[in-house]
């Protein structure tokens, strides 16, 4: 039920070339916004954990050089992958769709059909309140933003790979011995 929620989803939100993330991540994967919680009783077991940043999550929208291999990186992750996002990774995706909506190359439904689409993906979003002390050290480190180190600090937390196109946050990363993957690298490997 969830994937097609999402396929329609994605195809309101002009994705009628019928990309889906498929129910296996779907089923698998939690929301952690406000009022969402895992079922009870309900376990799974996670064969592969990444955290990508806004920009490899937009692209799943937005069109543009990356957006064939973030949908080949979250159909990869269907079959019991998680996709981890630090708590204001959301803002920054709905921040983009607004640009996008502002310069006319989308429409202001556009951009809201995008957020509602944005929402049901199968994302495990988490807190950044513990993150907030690392990020800064990372930040200080690697003069690198405290909003962009937040998906270092999970990462490392979590001790898994960091998914990015951006160059600097993928310099920092694997400056501090981290595994990190490009969406291209990620998809062909």
């Amino acid at each position: 039920m969830g994937c097609l929620r999402l396929q329609a989803g994605l195809r309101r939100a002009g994705r009628a070339d019928g990309w889906s993330v498929g129910s296996g991540l779907q089923a698998a994967a939690v929301h952690r916004l406000p009022g969402r919680r895992r079922t009870p009783g309900r376990s799974r077991n996670v064969t592969e954990r990444v955290v990508v940043d806004a920009g490899v999550v937009t692209s799943l929208f937005i069109e543009g050089g990356g957006t064939s291999q973030a949908r080949t990186l979250f159909r990869q992750l269907e079959a019991g992958g998680e996709v981890a996002v630090p708590g204001f990774c959301l803002a920054e995706c709905a921040d983009a769709f607004r640009r996008q909506a502002q310069s006319g190359k989308a429409s202001p439904q556009q951009a809201q059909e995008w957020l509602a689409a944005l929402r049901a993906l199968p994302l495990r979003i988490v807190p950044i309140g513990g993150l907030l002390p690392r990020a800064l050290a990372l930040g200080l480190s690697h003069d690198l933003g405290v909003y962009p180190a937040l998906y270092i600090a999970l990462a490392e937390q979590l001790g898994c790979p960091l998914v990015t196109a951006d160059e600097r946050l993928a310099s920092a990363a694997q400056s501090e011995g981290m595994v990190v993957y490009s969406p291209a690298s990620f998809a062909g490997r």
